[in-house]
């Protein structure tokens, strides 16, 4: 994926820029966050007479060896953070410290400071010689993982997150409202794509498509934004059929407003 005019852009920015973005289609990746609430799941429903069964030993290790390997993907910020908690959580003995250390857990791992780090952390990393584009995407995955869904899709946070790194400041000054600082430096720019990494989504957008092929699916969601295939999201929304989705009760509220949905 490239973006904009890139000349003046440092090569690392460009490396940064080319692995945050998720790949079209791709599910959110599988990182230490995922780990853990699997393991406290699965700790969770395990039947307290099970706990101590060969069975239920031989999960735990093997669960436990997942969480050390997802450690390994962390940058050295991250891996600072977290690498004590994750030791507790494979140290811990009961099922009710297996719950206690993953919450606590959870709630390191929820703030934006995770963010943040990773991105500190991806940095630093596409600025060595000789790293590799995996070991880069490795990073990017625990962005994307923290961030959730708004990280999928086309048009999606990381998308802006990347453009802010490497646009052309013409493209880019186009979507802040304030004025570009001058000179506008690497520095800028990162600063720039964190905010964006960072930045409270404010609503969802749905969009309707009445030409045919503009998807290829019914529903598709593509980070903030929803696209509906009109000839059938408007049929089910107003008809009085047993099919349903998300957007239903949305559409039917806005057809009291909207003259031209009347026929509909």
């Amino acid at each position: 994926m490239r973006f904009g005019d890139r000349a003046g852009v440092g090569e690392w920015l460009d490396s940064v820029a080319q692995v945050l973005p998720l790949p079209h289609r791709t599910e959110l990746p599988y990182t230490v966050g995922d780990a853990v609430t699997e393991y406290e799941n699965w700790a969770r429903s395990t039947p307290p007479r099970d706990w101590g069964k060969d069975s239920s030993r031989k999960t735990r290790s093997s669960l436990q060896a997942e969480l050390r390997a997802q450690m390994d993907g962390l940058g050295p910020r991250l891996t600072k953070r977290f690498a004590t908690v994750v030791e507790h959580l494979v140290a811990a003995t009961s099922q009710a410290d297996v719950s206690r250390v993953a919450d606590a857990f959870a709630e390191s791992w929820s703030v934006d400071a995770t963010v943040s780090e990773a991105f500190a952390d991806l940095c630093e990393a596409a600025q060595q010689p000789q790293v590799t584009t995996r070991r880069l995407r490795k990073l990017a995955d625990v962005i994307a993982s923290r961030i959730g869904p708004a990280a999928r899709g086309g048009i999606s946070v990381l998308s802006s997150a990347a453009e802010a790194l490497i646009g052309s400041e013409e493209d880019v000054a186009r979507s802040q409202r304030d004025p570009l600082p001058a000179p506008f430096s690497e520095s800028d720019r990162v600063e720039m794509a964190k905010a964006t990494l960072l930045a409270e989504l404010r609503g969802h957008v749905v969009v309707w498509l009445v030409y045919s092929r503009a998807i290829s699916e019914f529903r598709l969601v593509a980070g903030p934004i929803t696209f509906l295939a009109a000839d059938w999201a408007l049929q089910v929304a107003f008809g009085d059929g047993p099919n349903d989705f998300v957007e239903r009760a949305e559409l039917r509220s806005m057809k009291r407003d909207v003259f031209w949905l009347k026929s509909a």
